[in-house]
């Protein structure tokens, strides 16, 4: 099986083949998946690996959160304990969050974040990769108008540079403040075939 994620708004899952999907669910599925699964060495499905190893190495995500409306949320950067809440840094601002139940995890008294690569780790299912994939544009810039993903104030979406050494999404919006960039996953083979 191939795993696409993707963003319309919201973050889905998809599992499934180039020409057919086979099982989509929303990150709180997974999320709760993993919970309700984990002990003190996480056992986790391999749809479950193979989701966050991806969600790890192709789009930079380190941690899986609630926010103030209980959805589940993918963050890039460590949510921050304030006063009686937890917040986090994305899009250029905090954004209050809540933390998901880790009580199956271990018996922590004040629940965290739950952290995918620690996670992925203590399972052994940890691929290589990682955040290691993303290129500094201070080291390297892409070709020009070579489509790849491009991390802009935190958030990842698939643009290009342009001749002029700005960036542009797949919409063609400008991307101002962009500091990393990876070529675009290899598309999915047809299944059966290298």
């Amino acid at each position: 099986m191939d795993y696409y994620l993707t963003d319309g708004g919201d973050m889905f899952l998809r599992y499934g083949t180039a020409n057919k999907t086979v099982r989509m669910a929303h990150a709180d599925e997974v999320i709760d998946a993993i919970i309700h699964g984990i002990t003190r060495r996480p056992r986790l499905t391999e749809e479950q690996i193979l989701a966050l190893n991806a969600a790890v190495k192709w789009f930079g995500f380190k941690w899986l959160v609630k926010d103030k409306c209980e959805s589940v949320c993918f963050w890039q950067n460590k949510p921050e304990k304030r006063e009686n809440h937890w917040s986090a840094y994305g899009g250029g601002m905090y954004t209050d969050i809540m933390t998901v139940k880790v009580d199956n995890l271990v018996s922590w008294s004040d629940p965290e974040p739950l952290d995918i690569v620690q996670t992925l780790r203590d399972a052994g299912r940890l691929e290589g990769g990682g955040m290691t994939d993303w290129i500094s544009i201070k080291d390297r810039l892409p070709e020009v108008w070579q489509d790849v993903l491009l991390v802009c104030n935190g958030k990842v979406y698939e643009g290009c540079m342009m001749n002029d050494g700005d960036f542009e999404n797949a919409r063609g919006y400008d991307l101002t403040n962009v500091t990393h960039w990876m070529p675009l996953p290899e598309p999915p083979g047809e299944e059966g075939k290298e």
